[in-house]
């Protein structure tokens, strides 16, 4: 067998909650390098090949030396590039928890998302053999082959929806806690303070009104009814029926599916019956039933509605071209799928322009062919529908939204009763009232795309609206206390005498006012996951009487009081040897980095953490008080989280 630069163990540990400066489950890994083959000139060599096969702008800055520590550090840099490839809502990168007495050999923590963890392995492995192939001078073409079909089956685990990775982005930078409870369905916050979202459908958003924006021929009767303005439609199932409806509503029409989005199947401007054939044929591809409608004119306009107020709007421009006089339509169109932001990857904001059969077509009705070169300033149509998805482009618009026009997409939700809606409206100008030039809806979107070209701000702005302060309830973490003394008891009785509603773990279940929330049970992960979801609880006490915590994590993001009360600690697992003070070491080290508010040490009680950082972190927010005075001490830091999650930063 060749010898091998980097070895993974063959023994894995999944843990499903947070531990460490990670805010991910993680996939515990061991593995070894052997820095007598590494190759400085070799390693800069992988570095850009995986730069190539990722398609990446720019090779990451990496130290290339032959150290073991560089390896190590581009090795997780690469598996989290593959994850980023596959769209997985990731944002950190593994790190180096263990480096063991032995030479290079370290346990390390790769970030998953739910149900990654087989798949995160399979990254390590593909990644190492990689470094393992190059090191030992032999080709990478087998493996590189192996990579998009590889990132195809990471994406079997990424959310559907592209809103849910830049909600949770935003999350991540505003301090929002959330987890997932399915791969498409997130929770943000804790306690009373739980929210949930799927994509952009919110926990708010009603199965009626969603039901109806989903049926274009409904939404569009519903509107009409209530004196909106909407395009004239009928529906057809065959295409003697859209060719009668064509001929009744009066050319030009438009042929969509009844149930799609992203202009899925959408054909505008058909002024013949060929035509009609054509598009009735395109759009039996995404439903049975189609709806055939008179075609509108108008520039594209959706305007975002949340909560009963217009908080975006934006133009979309038909993928197009404007003359330079020099460039053809074919070059200008290369000039414009060279920007980075386009492209046909999912995790791509724009998307590439082509010069198909709808291109060549609608240049030829401009009297114009792939090679013609239009005159300077010309604007040249290449698509008929304005979507991002077929190549279309967003241009703010916000600012010069008519105040009737704000009103027109503020009822339209209302009337579909939906929280969160794209309103699609054709118009001549969004700054004029549509009372004045008319314009029709011609889409209300349940789900929609919010983007990131525009849009992306307004991810942390919908959260701040729709979550309550940070989602974050007031949570105290007790470790080692004496259980004949009552502490957890104790604490939580102080805290719920000031007017909260609290959630107690003591080793021996969840409960909530003395009521069991869960079975007896001596699995601490899913006690304290029970009480984070319960939406009656608006604090929480838990209290840590062994070391099942450090193989599980916490299932907290955050919490904001450390109490280490003593030694009185129990091995989880029974050939664990450790004394009470080893396991205390373990454990504090394992949580404190999820401690973002005061560490108390009852008096008399000392901890050694297992790093530098730690030991530091620990320094600068740690203080002793006596016993008796450590439920008031909790109690009063409690509070002072509380103030902070009510009105964060």
């Amino acid at each position: 067998m060749q010898n091998q630069t980097i070895q993974l163990d063959s023994k894995s540990l999944i843990r499903h909650g947070f531990s460490g400066d990670l805010h991910y489950p993680t996939l515990l890994l061991s593995l070894s390098v052997d820095p007598e083959l590494i190759n400085a000139e070799l390693f800069g060599a992988i570095n850009c090949c995986l730069a190539s096969a990722l398609h990446l702008e720019e090779k990451p800055l990496l130290t290339e030396d032959d150290r073991v520590e560089s390896v190590l550090d581009a090795f997780l840099l690469w598996v989290h590039e593959v994850q980023i490839a596959a769209n997985w809502p990731v944002f950190e990168k593994g790190r180096i928890i263990t480096t063991h007495d032995q030479k290079s050999v370290f346990d390390i923590a790769i970030p998953v998302i739910r149900d990654g963890h087989g798949l995160a392995l399979k990254i390590a492995e593909w990644c190492s053999s990689v470094f393992n192939r190059k090191f030992s001078g032999q080709s990478l073409t087998p493996l590189l082959g192996q990579l998009q079909p590889l990132i195809a089956t990471l994406r079997a685990v990424t959310p559907a929806d592209t809103n849910t990775n830049k909600f949770l982005k935003a999350a991540l930078a505003l301090h929002i806690p959330f987890t997932a409870m399915t791969r498409d369905i997130y929770q943000f916050g804790y306690g009373y303070r739980t929210r949930l979202l799927c994509g952009s459908f919110t926990d708010e958003t009603s199965w009626v009104g969603h039901s109806l924006a989903k049926n274009k021929f409904l939404s569009t009767l519903v509107l009409r009814e209530a004196g909106l303005p909407v395009p004239l439609n009928m529906l057809a199932n065959d295409l003697n029926t859209a060719l009668s409806a064509a001929r009744e509503l009066g050319y030009p029409v438009v042929v969509k599916p009844i149930d799609c989005e992203q202009g899925a199947g959408v054909s505008v401007g058909l002024t013949t019956q060929d035509e009609v054939k054509k598009a009735f044929n395109k759009a039996k591809r995404y439903s049975e039933t189609l709806l055939v409608e008179k075609h509108v004119e108008g520039r594209d306009y959706r305007l975002v509605v949340f909560r009963g107020e217009l908080i975006w709007a934006i133009e979309r421009v038909p993928a197009s071209v404007t003359g330079d006089g020099s460039k053809s339509v074919r070059e200008l169109v290369d000039v414009i799928n060279s920007d980075p932001r386009r492209g046909n990857a999912p995790h791509l904001s724009l998307k590439n322009i082509t010069l198909d059969a709808e291109a060549l077509s609608l240049l030829a009705k401009q009297g114009q062919d792939a090679n013609s070169v239009p005159e300077s300033g010309e604007f040249v149509k290449l698509r008929q529908i304005a979507n991002i998805s077929a190549g279309g482009m967003p241009v703010t618009v916000f600012d010069r939204v008519h105040p009737d026009n704000q009103r027109l997409a503020i009822r339209t939700a209302a009337l579909l009763c939906l929280d969160l809606a794209g309103i699609d409206i054709l118009m001549p100008d969004i700054s004029r009232s549509w009372l004045e030039t008319g314009g029709a809806i011609c889409e209300v979107n349940a789900q929609p795309q919010l983007g990131s070209i525009t849009s992306s701000h307004l991810y942390p702005a919908i959260l701040k609206k729709y979550i309550s302060g940070n989602g974050r309830i007031p949570v105290v973490v007790i470790v080692g206390a004496d259980p004949t003394l009552g502490l957890c008891a104790s604490v939580e009785r102080e805290v719920r005498a000031t007017g909260l509603s609290v959630g107690i773990y003591d080793g021996r279940g969840a409960s909530r006012a003395g009521n069991a929330l869960t079975a007896r049970s001596a699995d601490a992960y899913h006690d304290i996951k029970a009480l984070s979801c319960d939406r009656s609880v608006e604090a929480m006490v838990v209290t840590i009487t062994d070391d099942s915590i450090v193989l599980s994590g916490l299932p907290l993001q955050y919490f904001d009081v450390l109490l280490i009360a003593g030694t009185h600690l129990d091995a989880y697992a029974q050939n664990n040897e450790q004394s009470g003070q080893e396991l205390l070491n373990t454990i504090v080290s394992a949580i404190l980095p999820l401690c973002d508010g005061e560490i108390i040490s009852l008096s008399g009680t000392e901890v050694t953490m297992q790093s530098t950082a730690q030991q530091q972190q620990a320094q600068r927010v740690l203080h002793a008080v006596p016993p008796e005075q450590g439920i008031a001490e909790v109690v009063r830091a409690l509070h002072e989280a509380k103030k902070r999650h009510d009105n964060p930063c």
